[in-house]
């Protein structure tokens, strides 16, 4: 649950801002309008513990329904069912080239 860009809950090791002047037609904008954006609120599934770079998949979530579902269970499998279902309100990957560093570690007994 990571908040907008420099706000009180951004991930530690993103940029603030994102280019998106590449995807500017699909978003309806001209590429100087998206060209500086504030990183939107996200979250973060990881697949596994494991410490280095991690290739990023973004899915867009759309509607509260299919945020909760995801929320509920946060896994893949159940990424990947919505992403695999019409209307889910869940859509990607959407590609992109964008890696993050992050260590993951195991819950300590």
């Amino acid at each position: 649950m990571c908040g907008v860009g420099g706000g009180p809950a951004s991930c530690p090791n993103h940029p603030l801002n994102v280019d998106l002047s590449r995807i500017s037609g699909a978003l309806g904008a001209t590429p100087n309008a998206v060209a500086n954006v504030a990183l939107p609120a996200h979250s973060h599934i990881l697949d596994g513990n494991a410490g280095g770079w991690w290739d990023v998949k973004i899915v867009a979530v759309t509607n509260q329904a299919a945020w909760a579902k995801l929320a509920a269970d946060k896994s893949q499998a159940t990424m990947d069912a919505l992403i695999a279902t019409p209307n889910s309100g869940v859509l990607g990957p959407i590609p992109t080239n964008l890696y993050l560093f992050f260590n993951v570690v195991g819950p300590r007994n």
